[in-house]
């Protein structure tokens, strides 16, 4: 059993066509999530989105593949867009406690002896 195009419709209706994404089994919901993150925040491509999938998420091509099919309409790169993207935690950032929501600058990274 495939989607209802009306129900498609009816949510591309209220949010718009790039934010509907039919799953192609609800099984890898993770891995498309994962997809649309690294897509919306720019850490990933369209091409380089399934390889992620199969090297990291252990996905098989074909799967990887379908989730390529699903996301492709989103927008891309979307929040790097936005005014604030630069003050976001970035991938390397250090913490000084793991359930710190900002990084510690930079200046205030000592080295312990």
């Amino acid at each position: 059993m495939g989607p209802e195009p009306h129900v498609i419709r009816y949510w591309e209706g209220i949010f718009g066509p790039e934010r509907v994404i039919v799953l192609p089994e609800t099984e890898l919901l993770p891995e498309v999530q994962a997809a649309i993150i690294g897509l919306t925040e720019g850490t990933l491509t369209l091409e380089t989105v399934e390889e992620f999938l199969t090297s990291q998420a252990k996905i098989n091509s074909t799967q990887a593949s379908q989730i390529k099919r699903a996301v492709a309409g989103i927008p891309l790169c979307a929040q790097m867009l936005l005014p604030n993207f630069e003050i976001i935690p970035m991938k390397g950032d250090k913490f000084a406690n793991k359930r710190d929501l900002w990084p510690i600058k930079a200046e205030d990274i000592t080295e312990e002896t």
